[in-house]
């Protein structure tokens, strides 16, 4: 049997989850990340908000995320 070998899988997305696919993948490691398929788009803000701690900023700054989230 031939295919890709994966070193790390992620199971469930949130904010947690693709933000350590993309740090280990930056460190150069393949990585699979399954989440649940998200529900249709809506055009309608879903009044969701997050609070975020120093390091979570910090965990997005060094993985290159921040500045496109901080506005």
């Amino acid at each position: 049997m031939t295919g890709s070998i994966t070193d790390s899988i992620i199971v469930g997305g949130g904010l947690a989850g693709p933000a350590l696919a993309l740090a280990l993948a930056q460190e150069g490691l393949s990585v699979t990340l399954i989440d649940a398929r998200p529900e249709r788009a809506s055009e309608h803000f879903d009044g969701r908000a997050y609070a975020l701690a120093l390091a979570s900023r910090r965990l997005l700054a060094n993985i290159g995320v921040w500045a496109h989230v901080a506005n």
